[in-house]
């Protein structure tokens, strides 16, 4: 190693050893993903689910779609899904048609909530069964006047 000499008072520093970046991305990134593990995000969450719809929709007859009780307030809906989704840290979506009177149904559940009973939903004859699509709420910031005029 060699010193080089820096600044008015010409303090010498000895060389800095190469640090590998790409090792110390991954390991912060593994950090970053085991704290959200340990602290319950919604993305954690959300894997989790999409796993489990999936192994549902694996069970279903071709004349089936994958369906929920879906609950809150004390209140107990039977919903299509159409989508499941998220918003970090804590929030998952579920949207949804109801199958009672044919709504369009949006639940957002904190995480430490979320309960939800898969059912299979026979589908009428006319139609294909749709499969459950997934999604990230992303942030979108409201637009401004002086943005909304070009």
């Amino acid at each position: 190693m060699t010193d080089r000499k820096i600044g008015p008072l010409g303090l010498a520093l000895p060389d800095m050893p190469q640090i590998n970046n790409s090792a110390l991305v991954d390991a912060m990134q593994g950090i970053r993903e085991q704290h959200e593990v340990d602290l319950g995000y919604a993305n954690v969450l959300h894997n989790r689910l999409v796993r489990q719809i999936k192994d549902f929709e694996r069970g279903l007859s071709p004349g089936e779609e994958v369906g929920a009780y879906l609950s809150s307030f004390g209140t107990r809906v039977l919903v299509q899904i159409q989508s499941v989704g998220y918003h970090d840290p804590y929030f998952i979506i579920f949207k949804g048609i109801s199958v009672d009177d044919g709504r369009q149904v949006r639940l957002v559940q904190h995480t430490s909530q979320v309960s939800v009973l898969f059912v299979a939903l026979k589908v009428s004859e006319n139609r294909k069964p749709r499969r459950v699509g997934f999604y990230v709420e992303e942030d979108v910031a409201p637009q401004t006047a002086a943005s909304d005029q070009g």
